[in-house]
């Protein structure tokens, strides 16, 4: 017998043994997996994160600068977001309808409150609407929703949007928070650059 394959038959693993690496290692690979499942959220602590750039505005809404929504988008939210596979989940949405083709009613996340504590509401939708769609503010983004007519709160909880003509990516470009980002109405009316102040309701705070 060739010297060659006498050794390669020396090293083979048979199918059983194959079979038993096998599942001991997802044994091993399922154990952190279980334990991520029970690991509850703990809130506070401090986050240090570094970046290739700085940011050069916080305002959502005024800039397209890449390093900048790197900068707020663990901070702010919008009403829809991606999960890690692309499909659009709710965010500040708990859930939506489509009662015909050109309008969307969302049902706000009960219970969400912004950094500072205040409540998040419907008015806070229609604030960021009235901000984006201004000229004054020169939204970059304003074209992802250039279908969108009216943005109206039909309660407190409840946002009514009217498009002009259906469109089929306005979910996804919620989620891309790409100038979607919900800010306070408070903020949102003082018209001021937000560039140096960052308020939302998401997971971190600045």
């Amino acid at each position: 017998m060739d010297k060659r394959l006498r050794e390669a038959l020396n090293h083979a693993v048979t199918r059983r043994q194959a079979l038993r690496v096998g599942v001991a290692g997802a044994a091993v690979l399922a154990a952190p997996r279980a334990a991520r499942a029970q690991a509850r959220p703990k809130s506070g602590g401090h986050l240090i994160a570094a970046q290739e750039l700085d940011p050069i505005s916080l305002d959502n809404h005024k800039t397209s600068n890449y390093s900048s929504v790197q900068g707020v988008e663990h901070i702010v939210e919008s009403l829809t977001q991606y999960d890690d596979k692309m499909n659009v989940l709710p965010a500040l949405a708990e859930s939506w309808r489509t009662p015909d083709p050109v309008t969307y009613v969302f049902n706000i996340r009960k219970g969400a409150t912004w950094h500072d504590g205040s409540e998040f509401t419907a008015d806070d939708v229609v604030a960021w609407w009235d901000r984006i769609s201004d000229p004054a503010t020169a939204a970059p983004y304003k074209g992802w929703f250039v279908a969108v007519d009216k943005v109206q709160a039909t309660d407190k909880h409840t946002v009514r949007m009217t498009l002009k003509n259906p469109f089929g990516p306005l979910l996804a470009s919620f989620a891309a928070l790409r100038g979607s980002a919900i800010v306070p109405r408070a903020l949102a009316q003082e018209r001021k650059d937000l560039g140096a102040r960052a308020v939302g309701t998401g997971p971190f705070k600045l």
